[in-house]
């Protein structure tokens, strides 16, 4: 039912987010895309979920310059948050650059510009998106491969956890609890840079193995 619903993809899709953006009890749909030179066919879509027709087809349409979100990065997947908890959704993004130089050489970690390397924040302003990533401190360059929102420090606001590929170091952005998030990683897990395999590894070894 892909072409009746609405939600036929222009290209090669990286991700999909599910969640009801603008509060209206039906699931909406953002998709990110990578991969193409061409910014318009990496122009990232959303799908907002109209209503059901009489054959039970659940109707969408692609409302991402309405709501601020046709950004053209290149981004492997997106998660909805509520970052500020002002009761309304955000959109947080991760992405890489696309060009010839080799991702294993090291780079500098943080910029005081928009690097297209680095993830992206996206404030949900009555129904508008804005790009507040700078301001929140998302600053951290990576070639990012998966993301995880989570209240890590218990304190109640959600925080993001973001894994690189290549040199780039994983992130884990604490949640400032004042639109800014602070990158703690290192401070909280004591994990040197570079060596986010052999963390992850140990993580899972004692999760899955009971300790007697």
């Amino acid at each position: 039912m892909t072409q009746k619903a609405g939600v036929q993809t222009r290209n090669w899709a990286t991700g999909v987010a599910v969640a009801d953006i603008n509060n209206d009890g039906l699931a909406d749909m953002f998709i990110s895309y990578a991969g193409y030179r061409d910014p318009v066919r990496r122009k990232h879509q959303l799908f907002i979920n109209k209503k059901v027709n009489a054959e039970g087809i659940p109707l969408f349409e692609d409302e991402a310059e309405k709501y601020g979100l046709a950004d053209t990065t290149y981004t492997t997947q997106a998660c909805f948050l509520d970052f500020d908890r002002d009761g309304d959704l955000d959109l947080v993004m991760i992405n890489h650059i696309q060009d010839k130089t080799n991702p294993n050489y090291p780079k500098p970690k943080t910029d005081n510009i928009r690097s297209a390397e680095c993830p992206r924040l996206y404030r949900n302003d009555n129904g508008h998106f804005t790009d507040k990533s700078l301001v929140a401190g998302l600053k951290e360059k990576g070639y990012g491969l998966g993301i995880s929102i989570s209240d890590i420090n218990q304190d109640g606001w959600p925080d993001i956890y973001i894994t690189n590929d290549f040199s780039f170091d994983d992130a884990l952005y604490i949640n400032n609890r004042n639109g800014t998030f602070t990158e703690s990683l290192q401070n909280m897990f004591n994990i040197p840079p570079g060596s986010q395999w052999d963390a992850t590894l140990l993580i899972t070894i004692m999760i899955h193995i009971p300790i007697s």
